[in-house]
């Protein structure tokens, strides 16, 4: 979810529930992953981060540079 009060809602209302499973969330800012990981989400990505990653892989699959 794009908003992190929404994220920690969603968390809040799975722990109330009881839920076990994994939970992993996306916040912007670093003050926000560290407020998810202290509610107990099992794993928390800065979106701004990944989503340079996520776009250098997929440039790479597309355009299959040569890169030797």
């Amino acid at each position: 979810m794009p908003h992190h009060q929404g994220n920690q809602t969603a968390l809040e209302l799975l722990q109330a529930k009881q839920f076990k499973g994994q939970v992993a969330a996306i916040a912007a800012y670093p003050d926000q992953l560290a407020e998810l990981e202290e509610m107990g989400v099992s794993a928390a990505f800065n979106i701004y981060s990944e989503a340079g990653s996520g776009f250098a892989r997929h440039v790479c699959e597309q355009l299959q540079p040569n890169l030797k």
